[in-house]
């Protein structure tokens, strides 16, 4: 077996070790908190999805992409890891501070309920604990030391989700004990990573700026994808409650999840069509990744099918009890799989690809359709529970249209390129 198949093996039994760890919490969850402190659990890891892009300033995407052009330069390298870290130390700091002196408008904002700004501190835990881990798991992604990479994200988001859960069965206590375990798990490979590295700290403020104006500028887009996956939970908390926000954040987790089960194959595309954009192998590049969306349409579409067709059993062995509110919630969300995995797939080829942000313009497009669908909704003052049922559907739709654009957007970029 090469080296190339052991990285793709090993990387998808992690990813699907994770997509099993996320569906175990949910479970535990559901089975240990009271239905109150189950829903606040999901819409809390929701809304981690949500802050984390703002934190990270669209480094998930620059630090792999730079590292990988800079494979043959040691010092290089490791300048933008440096430059990498220092950003997010300042973002971390700011952010925090924020999160602390606000905590009870964060509340209102979350729960619709001031009563859980007790909440706010342990969430805060979790950013700072992911905001490590994402920059060790970036700086090793794009030096193409994916077995340390998923290594890092197994003892972290497989063995740390559930640990918290196995050391205790109330709320506050399950995202602290996650929080630190993610803070001391990814720690300890920063280290790893500074004593490996070579960097030249007269070079750090040029490399930091080069970092930072390509980063930036996928900071739009990924805030309009979390909050796209955000704002139905949020809504809905709102104007009908907590309980029902729960079910939609648990259903478009579960999306997430399907989105998960391609991401492998984005997170090893950023590193290796940026190494090949480096070289101008394009014919290469355009040649796997039509593969690549076939198999990815083959699989989403059957995967929808399938849930359509047995949601219920399947969401009663997943949570054991699964109200029918929560089963035909999830069955319109797995609507949108589709185009999520598609632009799961692609959005990898397009950032190595491109110096703009092409990404950042259709997720924009997409949240701005699901934005105007729900003001739409309140100007025709539609009924209530079709309310709920409406703005799922635009979210799904929503979704789909971000394929689409990812799509359309790939077949110019391959036009394009080839031309060269």
């Amino acid at each position: 077996m090469t080296k190339a198949n052991r990285t793709y093996i090993f990387t998808y039994l992690t990813e699907f070790s994770l997509l099993i760890a996320g569906l175990l919490v949910y479970r535990f969850a559901y089975n240990s908190f009271n239905e109150i402190d189950s829903a606040a659990y999901s819409i809390i890891r929701r809304y981690l999805s949500f802050f984390v892009p703002l934190l990270f300033l669209g480094l998930a995407v620059g630090i792999p992409r730079f590292v990988s052009f800079n494979l043959d330069n040691k010092t290089q390298n490791g300048n933008y890891f440096i430059a990498g870290a220092l950003i997010l130390l300042c973002s971390v700091i700011i952010f925090s501070i924020a999160i602390f002196i606000f905590k009870v408008q964060l509340a209102e904002l979350i729960f619709d309920n001031k009563k859980l700004s007790y909440l706010i501190l342990p969430l805060q835990v979790l950013i700072i604990g992911i905001a490590i881990h994402s920059l060790a798991y970036s700086y090793l992604r794009g030096s193409m030391k994916m077995h340390l990479a998923n290594t890092l994200q197994f003892l972290n988001l497989c063995v740390g989700n559930l640990l918290g859960f196995a050391l205790s069965d109330k709320l506050s206590q399950v995202i602290y004990y996650t929080g630190f375990y993610w803070i001391i798990t990814a720690t300890l490979f920063l280290l790893y990573i500074l004593w490996n590295i070579n960097f030249e700290w007269k070079h750090i403020r040029k490399t930091a700026k080069e970092l930072f104006m390509y980063s930036i500028f996928r900071v739009p887009g990924d805030i309009a994808l979390a909050a796209l996956f955000t704002m139905p939970s949020l809504f809905i908390a709102h104007y009908y409650g907590i309980i029902p926000s729960g079910y939609v954040a648990v259903s478009i987790t579960l999306l997430n999840m399907a989105g998960a089960a391609f991401s492998p194959i984005s997170l090893l595309l950023l590193p290796k069509i940026s190494k090949l954009a480096a070289d101008k192998n394009y014919d290469t590049i355009f040649s796997n990744s039509k593969k690549i969306i076939a198999i990815t349409l083959l699989l989403s579409v059957s995967a929808v099918l399938i849930f359509e067709f047995f949601a219920t059993p399947i969401m009663h062995i997943y949570l054991k009890t699964a109200p029918p509110h929560l089963v035909n919630t999830a069955r319109i969300i797995a609507l949108g799989i589709p185009g999520y995995t598609l632009y799961i797939v692609l959005r990898s080829v397009l950032d190595a690809l491109h110096y703009r942000a092409v990404n950042t313009r259709n997720l924009l497009i997409s949240f701005i359709f699901y934005c105007v669908g729900i003001v739409m909704l309140f100007l025709f003052n539609i009924h209530s529970e079709t309310l709920i049922g409406l703005n799922i559907w635009i979210f799904s739709v929503s979704l789909s249209i971000l394929g689409i654009l990812t799509y359309f957007d790939y077949r110019k970029s391959r036009n394009s390129f080839l031309k060269k």
